[in-house]
């Protein structure tokens, strides 16, 4: 019978091994590998504490005669406590073909697992970047009530740039309204984003100020680059574009780019300086960014910057739905609009 549990001090080494199949680029589980006896035990901590005060990744696997059969990691999805995802699933098949349940079946298990587990604890909404190519995760996820959401282009742009893209980041890299993010950005901020998403999306894929302007003691704790621009009214009243830009080794940059659909005038500026400042860092930087296939602007725009398209993820999403603890104010003294005289006002006595 298979068993889903956290992980476990005798699931290390199992687990390790099968993150390891996984490309390097991936997925990133720094603190696993290197601090993994250290890190199990503040992994159970973190999962027994209430949602709002978790501080770790959910790592659970499925267990069979001491085997680890395959895991699941999700984690929060930025600042919105009520919002996880699913970061990886990864199933073993040659494990799980002598035993006796399918590897489907065991990925059925563990999303349902993870699902009950964390919706019971207040999370309304789960996510899954799954790519557009990998039929099976998608039909795996589907069957266990996931949904289509929208679909997600992967763009990246490596090693120095030409002449020509070089004179096109200089021209553009000024606007007169462009300036350095500050605090009292976040709320437009998070307005700014929500214009972008369709309405039928909109409820999924909200943001919340700090998932745009970290704190400062997040800002402490990361360590490498990081800078953020918009483009707004002096008198703060709404922004019409951001760019931010991050990196851990000041080699590979991850860079968002959010520009209001009515307003496209200024979305060359945006990619122009954040590109600027990260050449004046190194020339053979690796920069990637994330674009939804109905920012079709933005799309062109990186692709004359000289980004190259590289894949398309689906983005599915699943709402979990619980009874409300309130109960409903009954009725005592229902009002009457029709009565058997067809009366519909006192004023008609």
């Amino acid at each position: 019978m298979v068993k889903i549990r956290p992980i476990g001090p005798n699931d290390l080494k199992q687990v390790l091994a099968l993150l390891e199949t996984q490309p390097d680029e991936a997925f990133d589980y720094p603190g696993l590998g290197r601090f993994g006896p250290f890190y199990l035990p503040f992994h159970q901590i973190s999962h027994w504490l209430p949602l709002k005060l978790t501080f770790l990744p959910g790592i659970f696997v499925a267990v069979e005669q001491k085997k680890v059969l395959g895991l699941v990691w999700i984690s929060q999805d930025g600042a919105n406590v009520a919002r996880w995802k699913i970061d990886q699933l990864l199933l073993d098949p040659s494990r799980i073909a002598g035993i006796g349940p399918s590897a489907l079946d065991v990925g059925r298990q563990l999303i349902d697992y993870v699902i009950n587990t964390y919706g019971a604890k207040g999370v309304e909404t789960f996510l899954a970047y799954v790519d557009n190519q990998y039929d099976q995760g998608l039909a795996l996820l589907k069957e266990c009530g996931f949904r289509h959401c929208a679909r997600l282009q992967h763009y990246e742009r490596a090693g120095a740039p030409s002449t020509a893209v070089t004179d096109l980041i200089e021209t553009h890299s000024s606007h007169s309204l462009l300036r350095e993010a500050k605090g009292f950005d976040r709320t437009k901020l998070s307005e700014l984003y929500a214009e972008t998403l369709p309405p039928e999306v909109r409820v999924s894929l909200r943001k919340t100020g700090a998932d745009f302007f970290p704190g400062c003691c997040t800002k402490m704790l990361y360590q490498g680059f990081y800078k953020h621009w918009v483009l707004g009214e002096a008198e703060k009243v709404y922004l019409m574009g951001s760019v931010s830009i991050k990196s851990r080794d000041y080699r590979h940059f991850q860079m968002q780019v959010i520009v209001n659909p009515g307003w496209q005038d200024g979305l060359l500026a945006l990619l122009a300086v954040a590109l600027r400042h990260v050449y004046q860092t190194t020339r053979e930087a690796v920069v990637t960014t994330n674009v939804f296939e109905f920012h079709g602007e933005t799309a062109q725009a990186l692709k004359l910057i000289g980004f190259e398209y590289n894949n398309t993820s689906q983005v599915l999403v699943r709402d979990y739905w619980s009874t409300s603890s309130r109960d409903s104010e009954a009725i005592r003294n229902p009002v009457l609009l029709f009565t058997n005289r067809g009366r519909t006002s006192p004023a008609f006595r």
